[in-house]
């Protein structure tokens, strides 16, 4: 599979890879406490979810792992609003002492592209819609793009 870092997408996209990450500088969190998620969501409609906590040691302990199904019209239209962002040059954040998000978003001609950003609310108001999204469809509090959660 071909990899390609930045730039800007191309293709249709069949398939993301959300890694949000919300540890950023401070104390040590509370060991039952995600700080790491792992989405998966394919056009088919399967997602994939697992969240993870960091042991006083400084290791990663997986908390919890979802695998479900979601309408496929849903999931194929949150990815293709994702894969239409990122066809765009987009400039993103550098921010430190927070949280981060890396996107994989796949094409169907099996190429695989990286993306990634602070994981903070942003002006990127796509991204951030997106998020919320995300949240109501997959029905879990997520770490999207923005660090948030979900809403009831």
């Amino acid at each position: 599979m071909e990899e390609k870092t930045r730039g800007v997408f191309h293709g249709e996209a069949y398939r993301i890879k959300l890694i949000s990450n919300n540890q950023g500088y401070g104390p040590m969190p509370d060991p039952a406490q995600e700080i790491e998620q792992r989405l998966t969501l394919s056009s088919t409609g399967r997602v994939w979810l697992s969240g993870y906590g960091m042991n006083m040691d400084g290791t990663v302990s997986m908390l919890r792992r979802l695998q479900f199904t979601i309408d496929s019209k849903i999931a194929s239209d949150l990815i293709n609003q994702i894969s239409d962002y990122f066809s765009k040059e987009h400039n993103m954040l550098f921010v430190t002492d927070v949280g981060n998000w890396e996107l994989e978003l796949f094409n169907q001609n099996q190429e695989k592209f990286k993306f990634w950003g602070p994981l903070v609310p942003t002006e990127e108001t796509m991204l951030m819609e997106v998020s919320r999204q995300l949240r109501e469809y997959v029905r879990c509090d997520l770490f999207g793009f923005d660090g948030g959660s979900l809403v009831e």
